[in-house]
């Protein structure tokens, strides 16, 4: 294995044991905000079953996709997907992110609307 090849292990390893349970524990936190008081234990053992069974079942895919294509067209791979990731999000059918008011902004009402014709 080359220098190159450990710096790429070591900044995935970084990203998956430092920075992605950072922000998991906002949405988990947020999610248990919203669910019943007597599904909690239900709900976090089912994260915890699927999330692992996620980690292994992607692990063994990489690993046979890096023994075909090589280890570093892999984590290649990888990394274009993990940029598309942003145009699976839902896209607003309104206006465009550059023509919606502010969050502060007063929303046009009928008195208004009627008083500005």
């Amino acid at each position: 294995m080359c220098p190159a090849d450990v710096g790429i292990l070591n900044a995935v390893s970084f990203n998956r044991e430092k920075i992605r349970p950072a922000n998991a524990e906002l949405i988990y936190r947020h999610r248990l905000e919203q669910t019943e008081t007597d599904r909690v234990a239900r709900t976090l053992s089912a994260w915890s079953i699927t999330s692992n069974a996620t980690i292994a079942l992607l692990t063994a895919l990489w690993g046979f996709l890096a023994s075909i294509i090589g280890p570093r067209a892999a984590i290649a791979t990888a990394g274009v997907l993990l940029l598309a990731t942003p145009l699976l999000l839902p896209r607003s059918g309104g206006a465009s992110r550059h023509e919606r008011k502010p969050a502060g902004a007063a929303q046009d009402t009928p008195q208004l609307a009627a008083a500005q014709s």
